[in-house]
């Protein structure tokens, strides 16, 4: 999303519905009108059936601006995806997922699995291991009636500056034995972090 020096008012004056995000994203989409059908290879098209979408004249193949993008089949409005993903970019020291998903009244998980994405195109590497002062926790998810035994999940961030910085992994182990738990911290912290529980 180039919107470099935008601040958090221009950015909510900008997008306001999930019309003006498939606008945005049609536009740098279709750049000068340009359209290849994703299936057929047609450059022919008429409008479809969605908002601000491509039917080829061809296939009949309907495109969504969304489609190949980080916003392609999200549980959520466009509109709250545009403004996590603004608030993941322009966040100094980071933003966590929970607190993403206080703010727009989503699940936390859904959140996390949005935020791994945005991520990804910004050029995170999923095995890049933390480093510095690492919190690591643990916490057990399951009921007595659906998983009696339920399922042990690690979480570790990284702190810079005092502050959780945004990098983050989730793990579930099958149990708290030392191999379980050697196996996520040789994966995912470095030996030359500092970590506490």
């Amino acid at each position: 999303m180039a919107f470099y020096g935008t601040n958090q008012d221009k950015f909510n004056k900008h997008f306001t519905n999930d019309d003006d995000c498939f606008k945005y994203l049609s536009e740098i989409k279709w750049k000068d009108d340009t359209f290849v059908c994703s299936r057929c290879g047609n450059t022919h098209y008429c409008k479809g059936h969605l908002p601000f979408s491509r039917r080829c004249t061809k296939c009949k193949h309907d495109e969504s601006p969304t489609a190949g993008t980080v916003f392609d089949k999200i549980k959520f409005s466009l509109n709250t995806a545009f403004h996590i993903a603004f608030n993941l970019c322009i966040s100094e020291n980071g933003v966590t997922s929970t607190a993403l998903s206080i703010k727009y009244g989503l699940r936390q998980k859904t959140v996390w699995d949005f935020k791994r994405k945005i991520q990804h195109a910004m050029g995170y590497v999923e095995d890049k291991p933390l480093e510095g002062m690492i919190l690591v926790g643990s916490f057990e998810i399951g009921d007595s009636k659906c998983s009696p035994k339920g399922d042990l999940v690690i979480i570790c961030m990284e702190i810079l500056d005092g502050k959780i910085a945004g990098h983050e992994y989730a793990y579930v182990v099958d149990s708290a034995s030392p191999d379980s738990i050697r196996d996520f911290f040789k994966k995912h912290i470095s030996s030359k972090s500092n970590h506490s529980r």
